[in-house]
């Protein structure tokens, strides 16, 4: 007990430093010229912010004792909750994998302004693409590396939305929205029907390979061999601690791209077009070609989250990529922020841990009229709808009362203390 009150009471302390901080570094945020604004770090505490952070992601899965050296360790107990349970990692993987997805879904719908319930067809088109370029296709004897399958799956995923786009984009609104499901149907029957590849719903693949990078001759990382991860034959992880590292290496560097994107020229287009597509057109934006590249963008990043989602279950079936699917990511940055690349990160953190967080407190649930705990008997509602209510619940309430998510959120109170007291 007098642990957690000292963590507390440093928190606590942390929090006020980072306020009294943000409020000094306020003048210097000021977006002035290009050249600031384009700079990554602005601040001296967006940058501890961002060590901070990355510390925190790297110690998740092992805790802290990866940075000592000869007896020189940091305690687990630092912080509560490190190093994170299987559960838990497992909840952190799934949100990176979100993360990569609902950013290009956020890059098409919040900062293009084209509503799409396509993505799942395209995370599916990713998830058995790994099956055929990282396990079935054999170059000179050998499989293909690792990176090479991923960025195979994100072209391929580009290269299927940009030839849609087209003949997609021409519609807008509800309408592209009700266009964009028969991407999901027909790939879903596409691979239902296909038994002799996808094995459909009957035998679906299990083969699907894990991850492995060959530093130099001899010298490999292995993930997902044998249920564990495998750094240089000498460091032994658990599968879920390897894939927690993988997933949100992808993950960083889809927030990266997904944020230098939106700074650039053809960022600017798309939200150009968003706010006013004929005024856009009328000075010089491409209307159609910027929709289809923005299409062909989120296609690529529902692509590689669909194969880093398969590398890492091993299996797929294509019930698994349906429309209720798509609606989760819609749900992660309606929840997150619509726009903004780190409301996507939100959003799917949210929605990642929302199913977890019902088990932990199932009991809670116990007592409550129509919940049906036994998810054999036919009566009351079960944990997963339940799940699935909540997070439709979560949608109507953001939509009415938080149009800007989590990340609006957040930004509201960076304003606030900044401006205090005349806030």
């Amino acid at each position: 007990m007098p642990a957690a009150i000292y963590v507390l009471a440093a928190l606590a302390a942390a929090i006020a430093g980072l306020v009294v901080w943000h409020r000094h570094d306020a003048v210097h945020n000021l977006v002035t010229s290009y050249s600031v604004e384009h700079r990554r770090f602005r601040t001296l505490g967006s940058k501890v912010g961002f060590s901070v952070g990355l510390l925190l992601l790297l110690s998740a899965p092992v805790g802290f004792s990866w940075i000592g050296f000869q007896g020189l360790h940091l305690p687990t107990q630092l912080i509560p909750g490190l190093p994170m349970n299987e559960k838990w990692l497992l909840v952190g993987i799934l949100a990176a994998i979100y993360t990569i997805g609902s950013i290009g879904m956020n890059l098409l719908i919040g900062n293009t302004g084209q509503v799409s319930l396509g993505h799942s067809g395209f995370i599916l088109v990713g998830a058995y693409s790994t099956g055929y370029f990282g396990q079935d296709l054999v170059v000179g004897g050998k499989r293909l590396p690792s990176l090479v399958w991923v960025l195979v799956a994100g072209v391929l995923g580009a290269l299927i939305s940009a030839a849609i786009g087209p003949f997609a984009l021409r519609l807008r609104g509800n309408y592209l929205a009700m266009v964009s499901i028969f991407i999901v149907l027909a790939g879903v029957h596409v691979a239902t029907a296909w038994i002799g590849f996808t094995g459909g719903d009957v035998a679906p693949r299990n083969d699907l390979p894990g991850f492995v990078f060959t530093i130099w001759p001899g010298k490999t990382i292995r993930f997902n061999e044998e249920g564990s991860s495998n750094f240089f034959d000498t460091w032994f992880l658990t599968k879920n601690q390897g894939y927690f590292w993988l997933c949100w290496a992808f993950a960083l560097l889809a927030i990266v791209i997904g944020r230098n994107l939106m700074r650039s020229r053809q960022g600017r287009a798309m939200m150009a077009v968003r706010d006013r597509d004929l005024s856009a057109e009328v000075i010089g934006v491409r209307q159609m070609y910027t929709k289809t590249w923005a299409f062909a963008i989120s296609g690529a990043f529902a692509a590689v989250a669909g194969a880093l989602y398969a590398s890492y279950f091993s299996t797929v079936q294509p019930n698994s990529f349906a429309l209720d699917f798509s609606i989760q990511f819609i749900a992660m940055i309606v929840i997150g922020g619509v726009g903004s690349v780190y409301g996507s990160v939100l959003g799917a953190i949210v929605i990642a841990a929302l199913f977890p967080l019902f088990q932990d407190g199932k009991n809670l649930f116990s007592g409550l009229p129509f919940i049906q705990l036994d998810g054999t008997k036919p009566t009351g509602l079960t944990l997963d709808l339940l799940a699935v209510l909540v997070y439709g619940l979560a949608l109507i309430l953001f939509l009415m009362f938080f149009p800007t998510g989590l990340a609006g959120l957040w930004a509201k109170v960076r304003r606030y203390f900044a401006t205090w007291p005349f806030s």
